[in-house]
């Protein structure tokens, strides 16, 4: 479409939906003011028309005895509405960059759409993630998967002053394979160098990510990358084993979200029913002591006896004062 096209579009986008309109002659005034931009109504009508061809829904006067008014666009508002909230919502992307995102969203919409928005007056999710170079790791990473580049990085953890700092002072050289989002975290799948067994870490705690150009290695394919990580919950690498767990009704919803539908559900006694599903063990255990009070092991004995000397530690732990 040629510049003035879009510059009408521009405006069309901003002052008009379906509830507002705008007359020609305000719209040449706007093109005037704007971009400094004379044209007549011909070069006008020939715009919307070019516009019209190019799949927008534009109402003009003879429509609706009004004046021009774009119906259509990216997102609907219920859209921009929906993923405005998502962002605030979620602890995955960091304030500023949830601003950035959202701001973008609602240069989508009409001004008085994005006037309604903004009088949601969401605030800022205080539990979002502190790391900076987020979008940043993930442009890195993915190319280094496409081009099977081996990359580098610090990995963090929170000291008790509430802030992030590094594991260790050596470098971490992983082969990356996949980025996996589950449970509000972006998780990479990747192998060191000196182990086969695929190691899990958590974007939002990669800070310094580089591109090592010259280590490369081979592909590697996952039937199901998400359902690997719904099996290795906690980041918990390694073989995994047939579990069967006897669990109250109340757990089933957790359940599911944890590990995913791949599971098989048969019905127990009263509340209960039985689950079986593939995990690793380690974090089968963490999971069972969440839900101490409903959920039980039933097998493997291995994870049951785990599950019960995790529970003596405790109990001695609060008997012995």
């Amino acid at each position: 479409m040629k510049t003035i096209t879009f510059k009408v579009l521009n405006i069309l986008q901003r002052e008009t939906d379906e509830t507002h309109t705008i007359t020609p002659l305000t719209l040449l005034e706007l093109l005037r003011y704007e971009y400094d931009l004379k044209i007549d109504r011909r070069t006008l009508y020939s715009s919307i028309k070019e516009l019209r061809d190019n799949g927008y829904k534009i109402e003009s006067y003879s429509d609706n005895h009004k004046g021009y008014c774009l119906l259509n666009r990216q997102f609907d508002e219920s859209e921009v509405f929906l993923m405005t909230n998502a962002l605030f919502a979620s602890n995955l992307i960091p304030n500023e960059d949830s601003k950035k995102l959202i701001h973008k969203l609602l240069d989508t919409q009409s001004l008085y759409s994005k006037d309604k928005l903004n009088s949601l007056h969401l605030i800022d999710n205080k539990n979002k993630k502190d790391n900076d170079q987020f979008f940043d790791n993930i442009s890195i990473i993915s190319k280094a998967i496409s081009q099977f580049k081996s990359i580098s990085f610090d990995y963090t953890r929170y000291d008790i002053y509430k802030k992030l700092v590094k594991r260790r002072d050596r470098r971490y050289h992983v082969s990356p394979y996949y980025l996996v989002y589950k449970n509000d975290t972006v998780y990479l799948l990747s192998k060191t160098f000196n182990h086969d067994d695929l190691s899990i870490y958590r974007l939002d705690r990669m800070i310094n990510v580089e591109t090592d150009s010259s280590a490369s290695f081979e592909s590697l394919s996952l039937n199901d990358p998400y359902d690997y990580i719904s099996k290795h919950m906690f980041m918990f690498s390694g073989k995994t084993s047939l579990i069967k767990l006897k669990c109250n009704i109340s757990v089933l919803d957790n359940l599911i979200d944890t590990f995913g539908k791949n599971i098989i559900i048969s019905r127990s006694e009263g509340d209960f029913f039985v689950a079986t599903l593939d995990s690793s063990l380690q974090g089968m255990k963490y999971f069972c002591l969440q839900y101490l009070d409903s959920v039980e092991v039933l097998e493997p004995k291995e994870l049951r006896d785990e599950v019960i000397k995790s529970i003596d530690n405790a109990l001695k732990h609060y008997t012995s004062t």
